[in-house]
């Protein structure tokens, strides 16, 4: 099971879109997963659906306090690396964090900690069955938030074109007034 970014996919009946996907391994061993950021069309809503062994294990979760809610244990720990990266993320190949993932008593629920860069993330979610997850057929929605992103990207574009140009508009005007100061 795997997607591409601007896919858009049905979680039940929750149609989502995928705006970014990393994929890890595990630093110690042969253990690869592949994380999806995904924005609930209904509510713009961040979540995140991470599919292991090839779709075996499926978890849905969103972001969360830092702490590690009672009744959980420790299910995992260690070292990722990312191996690949695709849509709108910070997250670049060879980055590498510590993490840990607890289960609940029953092993239904996860918690999920990253150290990024000195500060720590949190996620709380739960295990779903593959099947749950379906390619949605209905373009238009995804093509409605692929538009939102390009526009606040190139909007971003702009201002820091903008500010840059300002920047050097200055330094002209700067630099042309003490030419005439000189005279």
């Amino acid at each position: 099971m795997d997607f591409d970014c601007w896919t858009g996919i049905k979680i039940g009946t929750k149609p989502c879109t995928i705006v970014e996907k990393i994929r890890y391994k595990e630093k110690t061993s042969d253990d690869v997963w592949t994380e999806y950021k995904l924005i609930t069309n209904d509510t713009n809503a961040h979540i995140w659906l991470s599919i292991t062994d090839d779709g075996l294990s499926c978890i849905i979760s969103s972001s969360a306090g830092n702490n590690v809610p009672k009744g959980y244990r420790l299910h995992d720990s260690g070292t990722e690396v990312v191996t690949g990266v695709w849509g709108d993320t910070d997250a670049a190949v060879g980055d590498e964090t510590r993490y840990e993932q607890y289960e609940s008593a029953d092993g239904k629920n996860t918690f999920f900690v990253e150290h990024w860069n000195g500060s720590r993330s949190s996620s709380q979610g739960g295990k779903i069955a593959a099947a749950t997850i379906i390619a949605d057929t209905d373009t238009g929605t995804r093509q409605k938030i692929q538009a939102i992103y390009r526009r606040s990207g190139l909007r971003k574009f702009f201002t820091e074109v903008g500010a840059g140009l300002a920047g050097v508009c200055v330094i002209l005007l700067l630099s042309v007034g003490s030419d005439f100061d000189t005279r």
